[in-house]
Order: C-alpha cells, then sequence, then structure tokens
C-alpha cells in the first residue's frame, strides 16, 4: 500500500500534477517508503514555490532520519530554500 501511494505521487508529478503529487506524498504512512516521501514532497513544495514549506519539510526530515542516505542531500537542499526566503 504505502509504495501504491508513492507510486500515484510519482505519477503526478511526471505528469505535471504537482499539488496533487504532494498531497499523494504528504499521505504515505509510517514506513520504509515514508522518508523517501517527505523528501519528494519536500521537492514538489520547492517546484510550488512553497520555499518555507520545503524548509520546514527538510528540516523535520533531518530531525527524523538523520542516518537516512537522503539526509546528505539535504544541507544543500535547504541552503537553497534559505536563500529563496531572503
Amino acid at each position: 500500500r504505502q509504495m501504491c501511494i508513492r507510486d500515484r505521487g510519482e505519477a503526478d508529478r511526471a505528469a505535471g500534477r504537482t499539488q496533487a503529487a504532494l498531497a499523494h506524498f504528504e499521505r504515505v504512512p509510517a514506513g520504509n517508503a515514508r522518508a523517501t516521501a517527505e523528501i519528494d514532497a519536500a521537492a514538489a513544495r520547492v517546484t510550488l514555490g512553497d520555499w518555507a514549506g520545503a524548509a520546514a519539510a527538510l528540516e523535520d526530515f533531518r530531525r527524523r532520519y538523520p542516518q537516512h542516505p537522503l539526509a546528505a542531500e539535504v544541507p544543500a537542499r535547504l541552503a537553497a530554500a534559505y536563500l529563496e526566503l531572503k
């Protein structure tokens, strides 16, 4: 079920339906796919120009998943979000 929801988000993102993709990524339940879905949600927020939301999502990801392989990407993404907020 988790991948099914995330797959729908990926399909919406690929079709240019970023807001719909974000909604799917944000409803992926806890489990293996949740961390990746949170990064996908942050990326969708960037696409939508929601820099504050992206920064909050990335900060949350960094706090919840400090050892996740995608955590290495977070500092650069956060820096970009904060630069856009200025």
